[in-house]
């Protein structure tokens, strides 16, 4: 189970709005190299300013390791609202090159017909519980774009502390 808390900002024509959001996900490993999961984003809906709200959106997906884990393959599929309506299905995938760098490269179908599509490349770093990412989208709406992103994680920090065993 985890959590995202997101900050976005927006600037257009010298107009900025900006709001919190905050997604909430489970993963189910099925096994060692599959996974399946599904997310709420935008739980609630954020607002940004004067009467825009970014809607909730739910996905699921799933996930494969290749390779000894240094290739993943995920495929997920979007819904929107209540009435959970077709929003995209987007596939891709990420290779680790070493230890704590990977690229990775997808493709998103945003009206999941396949009529119309783009592709993202992007690469991540890791450096201990740190993650950055950053993410080029070659086309869409509205436009060419870079996404950066960071993430901690809390490792140990909630989890259970250990007993120690006694030495005879």
């Amino acid at each position: 189970m985890g959590v995202n808390v997101k900050y976005y900002t927006e600037t257009i024509e010298d107009e900025t709005e900006s709001g919190f959001g905050f997604d909430i996900g489970l993963l189910f490993p099925v096994t060692e190299e599959l996974a399946i999961g599904i997310v709420a984003k935008d739980v609630g809906g954020t607002s940004m300013g004067e009467g825009q709200t970014i809607e909730p959106m739910y996905a699921a997906g799933v996930g494969l390791k290749l390779l000894d884990g240094a290739m993943t393959l995920a495929a997920d599929v979007d819904f929107a609202g209540m009435d959970f309506g077709l929003a995209g299905i987007k596939a891709g995938m990420e290779f680790v090159l070493i230890e704590n760098l990977a690229v990775r490269a997808g493709m998103v179908s945003p009206s999941g017909d396949f009529s119309d599509y783009y592709f993202t490349v992007g690469a991540g770093l890791g450096l201990g519980d740190l993650e950055i990412d950053a993410a080029y989208v070659l086309a869409g709406e509205p436009g060419e774009s870079l996404v950066l992103s960071a993430s901690f994680l809390l490792g140990n920090l909630l989890a259970p502390a250990e007993e120690e065993q006694p030495t005879e």
